[in-house]
């Protein structure tokens, strides 16, 4: 039951209109003022997250207002703020007539702004419903209830907070989640804002699709590691209006920047990972050593073996078109894969035929060789 003062201040806010009955969401006004403000109805578990929003005033999130705490909830009154969600802005609007600049940038610098806190903010339920187009064209971020400073002590999160398809794997407990759970989150807003859709349905083209499948990497680790690293990124695709390249510096990205480019560099150069690049490098080198020893020794031996420069010749077609239709080299295994109607989009479907069609050509390079070796 609120105290004697807080039923007071409650009543300065007569209710408005009701915008969600089930989450407990009016818009009221305040009797002085006439200014009208959001009011939730919470559990008391989240006052200590409210009570720390309000501390921190975020600029990018409504400010709140009054915490009103009884035994079992709190009241919560909030700035409200004129405008749309993103989810209904598309409805309404279409992804055709959004400005995805000013999205993208307003987006980015908001999780740049809580990332750089001390402790680090982090969101944890990025959504297109939770991110706020307004009237003046600005990005805001609403339903911070499931936001935490992230310590880096804990080996896990708490419990799970976030929405399914959008929370990142470490968010079910796996592990603590810290700011790459939030570049997961956007990774998944960014591939709906490009298609339309989610990752596993429809993914973006070039190097769209680069940054997405890199924002959703299941291992945080293999994420960008920071907002500046993904800005890099967004920036050289002309996603981000403004950005302070000074900041921070990745020589990886400004080497291996996403462009079409890119689609063109060998097998594991192509997202610009470090490790795999080390690891096609070493596989290269050691092709390319193996083949100069095979052609010399053949070339300075005094007794020809015959069949020797086409076995070698025959093995790195093998080798070189394996790693061409297995990694999707150029999408030339997708362009020849393909089924239309129901099966359009059956994975299952597409590893059967994409195994046989690498079977068949492995066995049409076999009779080849065994051709060639007894001429």
């Amino acid at each position: 039951m609120l105290s004697m003062e807080d039923r007071y201040k409650l009543s300065c806010y007569p209710e408005v209109t009701e915008i969600d009955r089930r989450k407990g969401i009016t818009i009221v006004k305040n009797v002085d003022t006439d200014q009208l403000f959001i009011k939730k109805i919470r559990p008391k578990t989240m006052l200590p997250v409210y009570k720390r929003l309000r501390e921190l005033s975020l600029s990018m999130c409504p400010l709140i207002e009054e915490i009103l705490v009884d035994d079992r909830h709190i009241v919560v009154i909030e700035e409200y703020i004129g405008g749309r969600s993103l989810d209904k802005y598309i409805g309404d609007n279409g992804l055709e007539k959004l400005d995805l600049n000013v999205v993208v940038t307003g987006i980015i610098n908001n999780l740049r702004i809580m990332h750089e806190m001390n402790p680090p903010i982090i969101h944890r339920d990025l959504k297109p419903s939770n991110i706020m187009v307004t009237s003046d064209k600005r990005i805001m971020f609403t339903d911070l209830d499931t936001f935490r400073e992230y310590d880096g002590d804990k080996e896990q999160d708490t419990y799970y907070m976030g929405t399914q398809g959008f929370a990142a794997p470490e968010q079910y407990g796996f592990r603590e989640s810290d700011g790459r759970a939030d570049i997961y989150s956007f990774g998944v807003v960014l591939n709906i804002l490009l298609t339309g859709g989610f990752p596993d349905k429809k993914k973006p083209a070039n190097g769209f699709r680069e940054v997405v499948e890199k924002c959703i990497e299941l291992k945080p680790e293999d994420r960008y590691r920071d907002i500046y690293e993904l800005s890099e990124d967004l920036y050289i695709l002309k996603l981000l209006d403004d950005y302070d390249g000074k900041k921070k510096s990745n020589i990886k990205s400004v080497l291996f920047g996403y462009s079409k480019k890119r689609e063109k560099y060998p097998v594991g150069y192509r997202k610009g990972k470090l490790l795999n690049m080390i690891i096609a490098t070493v596989v290269y080198l050691a092709v390319i050593v193996m083949d100069i020893m095979i052609v010399v020794s053949h070339v300075q031996s005094e007794r020809k073996e015959p069949g020797t420069i086409e076995y070698w010749f025959n093995m790195n077609v093998i080798f070189f078109g394996t790693i061409i239709w297995c990694w999707d080299y150029l999408g030339i295994r997708s362009k020849i894969v393909q089924f239309k109607g129901k099966n359009k989009d059956n994975k299952a479907l597409k590893f059967i035929a994409s195994a046989i069609i690498l079977i068949g050509y492995w066995s049409f390079i076999g009779l080849f060789l065994l051709f060639f070796g007894e001429m």
